[in-house]
Formats: C-alpha cells, sequence, structure tokens
C-alpha cells in the first residue's frame, strides 16, 4: 500500500509540474 502511495504521489507531481508549465506557456 505504501510503494502504490509513492507511485500516485509522484505521478500526481508530475501532472501537476505539466499543468503548470502549461500555464506558465499561456502566461508568456
Amino acid at each position: 500500500a505504501v510503494k502504490d502511495d509513492t507511485i500516485a504521489n509522484q505521478y500526481l507531481q508530475k501532472e501537476v509540474l505539466k499543468f503548470i508549465e502549461k500555464l506558465d506557456i499561456r502566461r508568456s
């Protein structure tokens, strides 16, 4: 269960970073 949570958190972090990058691109 701990491993699954860690993998899920890493996946969410990657998705969040992608989302933030898209927002940054729109700003500039």
